[in-house]
């Protein structure tokens, strides 16, 4: 089925290194219910891959990937969020709604993602394709390599941040993440944008029954 899927490296031992040096990039199916859909589909103007990561540079400027007994036990944060590589892009976008298309590449950082006014964000898809309907949220958890669609509304011709949001757990709340980080400025033109977003989307399938099924208990200690 139609997802936003992506990719990164797995070699033995050098997957963190690789990644945090920014070798990963999506993957994008496509079926007849995404061409169907009425849905932002002009791919880099209103239906726009996210990909987020942190960083962490040396005096030189240079992606530091350095290991030590807390980033080994508590994993390999960076201090710079930077977006499809770029340090709080601007995106101008037709008046309409836009698709964002959202991965966290990040190491070892969760987000929580919001727009600044707090505007709704509308969510189509996450990992596994679409939803049958989109959820509206104000604020957006995101784990390490996972994605999400959303749609949000810029017909109000107002320009808005996609922020970073502290995630208070260890390591992820030192600065500048304490606070809330623009990662991405959407700023709407004069160009007509899409006006509309569907009610339904696909129809999933209904959950098994799980009663009468055996039940297990796994003691990890």
């Amino acid at each position: 089925p139609a997802a936003t899927c992506w990719y990164h490296p797995h070699p033995h031992q050098r997957t963190g290194f690789q990644v945090a040096m920014g070798l990963a990039g999506m993957i994008i199916v496509e079926d007849e219910h995404s061409d169907a859909f009425d849905l932002p589909k002009n791919y880099g103007v209103d239906d726009i891959p996210v990909v987020i990561q942190d960083k962490r540079l040396d005096e030189k400027f240079q992606i530091s990937y350095t290991m030590d007994v807390m980033t080994a036990t508590m994993g390999w944060f960076g201090d710079l969020m930077l977006t499809n590589g770029a340090f709080y892009p601007l995106h101008e976008a037709p008046k309409g709604w836009v698709r964002l298309r959202l991965l966290n590449g990040c190491n070892a950082r969760s987000l929580r993602l919001a727009c600044s006014d707090n505007r709704p964000m509308y969510v189509i898809a996450s990992d596994g394709g679409f939803l049958e309907t989109p959820v509206q949220v104000h604020q957006l958890d995101m784990l390490m390599g996972e994605r999400f669609e959303v749609l949000i509304d810029l017909g109000s011709g107002h320009a808005v941040d996609l922020l970073s949001l502290p995630v208070r757990q260890p390591g992820m709340n030192i600065p500048p993440f304490d606070q809330a980080v623009p990662v991405l400025r959407l700023q709407p033109d004069s160009r007509p944008g899409h006006r509309s977003m569907p009610r339904t989307l696909v129809k999933l399938p209904a959950i098994p029954a799980h009663q009468h099924l055996p039940i297990r208990y796994i003691d990890l200690s």
